[in-house]
């Protein structure tokens, strides 16, 4: 979304542009690029793809010479300094990349970049040393910036079932933005390093704008609201409910919330404008472990928030952290216990990971429980990894052990209900006629035992089956 959100702000501006999402074949991606020689090269990337955007940027250089390079996105903006160092582009855009990259492209246009310095957030190169114009600014007023340029990308692929309401496939479901920034100081996140602190929303007739734009264009009948924290400001989300209850068009949809912010009353509303989902970061059952985290929340009244949530009508998604500072394995218990008390809809365990730009990060290398030599990598998975990267003091192997079992206990209440019953025939189906993804499926599951990884393996061998079967009917015409 923030790669298609840049491209749409490069192309009001009169530019030709391209956009290329490279998973999982770089090398296809070479030669379109090339093909396209473009002047500029944008690339974003997480800390889970750091090497992969390390290469990738290798062999665009030495493929395209002239081009020049910017690097963007969350490891960017987290880590700047180190990540322009040590991938040596022409420049890094740290923050929102939206107005500084528009900025930048006019400066290169116009061959006048001895001077940047009024462009927020940019790092470039000035006589082989590091310049840097400042901290990036936020972007006050969303409105102003254009809908992400989806069109950019072959995008009905990412509107294929299960989409991206855990545990409730649907298909033409895709993902919006509504706002930008969290003030919470949670150490595990980097977000801020981004969207920064404040809370900026865009308006509800904007956002509705778009909805419809994706109704007439894709045909959408639901979306994942994508906020680090939807529910901060109840008025707007009250708004943005009425507004949805006049639209002829009823969708399905979700959002991220906290445990802190949603009230009986606002639950109610946005159940009734057809919220299907709400997902919650819980963290723990620990109130230490909570302190730890500096998540600023209780689980006094979690059990009866999903409850409530239950008798709304709305589904839950409850997330959880393990392998937490000093977190001894009574308090993995106390999470667990909680976990199967709250009854969510679906429930996930992830690895503590500490993140670059977070200051758990920093306490992980002070403590020693992160060696500062490990490389960027897809290990830096929070979700899949087969063990942790940080040590905190129960041991990686047997963290896994504990987060192994807790998360298989869920497994049928997460994937298996009537719901999904149509839909998970069809994974089966598709797993029959590419019996080699669905080998790699399995080989992929024994080594960590999750039974959740398996089920992301068959999703996987599932969907090329629907991009198959999509590109045979497109040659076909």
């Amino acid at each position: 979304m923030g790669l298609l959100m840049v491209a749409a702000q490069l192309e009001r501006d009169g530019h030709s542009i391209r956009a290329f999402d490279i998973d999982p074949d770089e090398e296809d991606i070479i030669s379109s690029v090339t093909a396209f020689d473009p002047s500029i090269i944008g690339l974003g990337f997480l800390t889970n793809t750091y090497d992969k955007a390390k290469r990738l940027l290798a062999k665009l250089k030495r493929s395209l010479p002239r081009s020049k390079t910017v690097l963007g996105g969350a490891h960017s903006s987290s880590v700047p300094l180190e990540t322009f160092k040590n991938l040596r582009p022409d420049y890094l855009i740290a923050g929102e990349g939206e107005i500084t990259m528009s900025r930048l492209c006019k400066a290169l246009e116009r061959d006048i970049t001895s001077d940047l310095s009024n462009l927020d957030g940019l790092y470039y190169w000035r006589n082989e040393a590091v310049s840097f114009t400042g901290p990036p600014v936020p972007i006050e007023h969303l409105d102003e910036l254009p809908f992400p340029a989806r069109r950019l990308l072959d995008f009905e692929r990412y509107l294929t079932s299960p989409g991206i309401m855990r545990g409730y496939a649907m298909d033409k479901m895709t993902t919006i933005i509504t706002s930008r920034g969290c003030p919470y100081p949670c150490s595990f996140c980097a977000s801020n390093k981004v969207f920064g602190r404040k809370i900026r929303n865009r308006s509800v007739k904007n956002v509705i704008a778009e909805i419809r734009l994706l109704s007439a264009e894709y045909g959408i009948k639901g979306f994942y609201i994508c906020d680090d924290l939807f529910t901060s400001n109840s008025k707007w989300v009250l708004s943005f409910c009425e507004a949805l209850l006049k639209e002829p068009v009823k969708y399905r949809w979700a959002c991220q919330s906290r445990v802190d912010t949603l009230s009986s009353g606002l639950a109610r509303s946005m159940g009734e404008s057809g919220c299907a989902q709400i997902d919650f970061g819980v963290e723990s059952g620990s109130t230490s472990t909570l302190e730890k985290l500096n998540k600023k929340t209780l689980n006094d009244n979690v059990v009866s928030l999903f409850r409530m949530l239950r008798e709304a009508g709305i589904r839950s998604c409850a997330t959880f952290i393990i392998g937490n500072p000093d977190e001894t394995e009574k308090d993995i218990e106390d999470t667990y216990g909680l976990a199967k008390s709250l009854k969510a809809d679906f429930t996930v365990f992830y690895y503590s990971t500490p993140y670059p730009g977070t200051s758990l990060h920093t306490m992980a290398l002070d403590k020693g429980w992160l060696d500062d030599k490990t490389p960027y990598s897809s290990g830096w998975n929070h979700r899949q990894a087969c063990l942790p990267l940080m040590d905190a003091g129960i041991g990686r192997e047997r963290l896994a052990a504990l987060r192994r079992s807790m998360q298989n206990h869920f497994y049928f209440r997460n994937y298996f209900n009537i719901r999904n019953l149509i839909f998970l025939c069809s994974v089966f189906y598709s797993s029959l006629l590419h019996p080699s993804g669905t080998i790699k499926a399995v080989t992929t599951f024994f080594p960590v035992g999750r039974l959740d990884d398996l089920v992301e393996g068959l999703l996987i061998n599932h969907r090329r089956h629907i991009n198959i079967r999509a590109m045979s009917t497109l040659d076909h015409r």
